[in-house]
């Protein structure tokens, strides 16, 4: 374990928080310089979204990258069309694109045409 008792490799709260906050003025600097979306330029790129079933035992194991709380059943989500089909809840990925971002937030394809 790591000094903040974490396992290698997982991301903490406080190690996010420790690489935000120097980036943090950057980021910004970016967001403010892209087109904000409308749910229907989401809604025309990616589709309905879904809702988890009972029957999607994979995804109740897993986690959305995004906020890391874990996928339950009825939650909305969205399939992405990159390369690595990730999951978001919908309410999470949907913020990202409305900001004006047209990638997935995880591997960086394009997601939504510009």
């Amino acid at each position: 374990p790591g000094a903040d008792g974490s396992s290698p490799g997982t991301t903490t709260e406080a190690g996010l928080l420790q690489w935000i906050q120097p980036h943090y003025f950057l980021l910004r600097h970016h967001a403010a310089q892209l087109e904000p979306l409308t749910y229907e330029d989401i809604y025309n790129a990616l589709g309905q979204y879904h809702k988890v079933r009972s029957s999607d035992t994979q995804l109740l194991d897993e986690k959305c990258s995004l906020c890391y709380d874990e996928f339950k059943i009825h939650e909305g989500i969205r399939h992405l069309p990159c390369t690595g089909r990730h999951t978001f809840h919908k309410r999470c990925v949907d913020k990202w694109f409305l900001l004006g971002h047209t990638t997935c937030p995880l591997c960086r394809d394009h997601c939504i045409n510009e």
